[in-house]
């Protein structure tokens, strides 16, 4: 979800994360996994653009189903 629709990757590259965490999102593994890999790699502030971008995705996507 967080890496396979267009609203999804519009997302990351609007932030100039998507270069940072493509690798990551498009490897195999547990979801907690993948975001935890993630958390570990990045640097404090893009730690926290990640968090937020990534609980805004969430929220839109409930949005839609409710």
């Amino acid at each position: 979800m967080f890496m396979h629709y267009k609203f999804a990757n519009d997302c990351w590259k609007e932030v100039n994360l998507w270069g940072k965490i493509e690798l990551y999102m498009t490897s195999s593994g547990s979801f907690s996994s993948i975001i935890f890999v993630i958390l570990r790699v990045l640097v404090v502030e893009n730690r926290v653009r990640f968090v937020a971008i990534l609980w805004n995705i969430w929220r839109a996507r409930s949005a839609c189903l409710w």
